[in-house]
């Protein structure tokens, strides 16, 4: 009979995990699930629907502006003359 490092025969303690195996493959668990969906009203469907809509639909909105704003800018910038700078000040400043 051969030990193992802790001093407790081999055969035994594979024994014992043999025996531990088979009744763990022995076991048979069966479980059943039931799924239920409940189904949305349609009050709710067509609300969920608007709400999206109207969310990416204003994102969209917005970002067209923005892009129209952007572009009129530039075309006002282009043309304009070269050497009128908008952001310089009106203010004559004299120096002592």
């Amino acid at each position: 009979m051969s030990k193992n490092n802790n001093g407790v025969p081999l055969n035994i303690a594979l024994k014992g995990v043999v025996s531990k195996v088979a009744e763990v493959k022995s076991l048979r668990v069966v479980t059943r699930f039931k799924c239920s969906h409940q189904l949305q009203k349609w009050e709710s469907l067509i609300a969920n629907i608007g709400g999206n809509m109207g969310l990416f639909l204003g994102l969209s909105l917005v970002t067209i502006v923005e892009v129209l704003e952007f572009m009129m800018e530039m075309i006002t910038r282009l043309i304009s003359p070269k050497n009128a700078d908008p952001y310089k000040s009106k203010i004559n400043v004299q120096t002592f």
